[in-house]
């Protein structure tokens, strides 16, 4: 495991990106870091019970809050 932060850029391709490009290109990013942290987490588990138990409350997490940050992103940038 390595202590450097990692460093996320979203680049577009030169024009000027859409609400739908930007929205989902932040979710992908969400995407990302959530399954890093679960990642990182089941790694220290010690059976596959437990394994498979924090997997599923994870995945159970994962989806409600990828659900929330949709409808936030889309109450705090309302559609252009």
């Amino acid at each position: 495991m390595t202590t450097k932060k990692p460093n996320f850029i979203i680049k577009f391709d030169g024009k000027e990106s859409t609400y739908e490009e930007r929205k989902n290109a932040f979710i992908d990013l969400c995407r990302i870091l959530l399954k890093l942290a679960a990642e990182n987490h089941l790694s220290k588990c010690k059976t596959q019970k437990e394994r498979d138990e924090i997997l599923q409350n994870l995945t159970d997490f994962s989806a409600k809050l990828l659900c929330n940050i949709d409808k936030s992103y889309d109450e705090a940038y309302k559609k252009e």
